[in-house]
């Protein structure tokens, strides 16, 4: 067989539409993953840092083709609707995005690292407390002083 010009340059210029295509799924995988992340955190407001560092344990525990077949699954659906209609591996997988939102914590490797703790999801059901470090006031225990 040999290759003929002509074919060279027709598989040459496929190979931007080839990307093109990838790229395009994997915008539309992001905007779906961070899409599921605010819709199990159940506010508006999640940090890009926190969407970030989520779908990267995610993918750590998982795997990126796991991360494909999740956005699969949720893409145009609630993920009430899709996780409760869906196989177990989708619900473990909701409960495990639910476990780093609401406690910003993260298991890998044989330890528990906190990397969210600042912006995890229990501060915000405590209208009296701040995550430490983000109160403020004009110094370090002014809430310990009289008003």
């Amino acid at each position: 067989m040999t290759l003929t010009r002509r074919a060279l340059l027709s598989g040459a210029a496929a190979v931007p539409v080839a990307s093109g295509a990838a790229l395009l799924r994997q915008d539309s995988t992001d905007a779906v993953f961070e899409d599921a992340v605010r819709q199990i955190a159940g506010v508006p407001g999640v940090a890009q840092v926190v969407i970030r560092t989520v779908r990267d344990a995610f993918i750590a525990k998982f795997g990126q083709p796991a991360l494909l077949a999740f956005c699969d699954t949720l893409r145009g659906h609630p993920v009430e609707d899709a996780a409760s209609d869906a196989d177990a591996a989708v619900a473990a997988q909701v409960r495990f995005i639910a476990l780093i939102l609401f406690t910003g914590e993260i298991d890998g490797g044989g330890r528990t690292r906190a990397p969210l703790y600042p912006w995890s999801l229990a501060w915000a059901t405590l209208g009296f407390a701040k995550a430490p470090g983000l109160c403020g006031g004009p110094a370090f225990g002014h809430w310990e002083q009289a008003p």
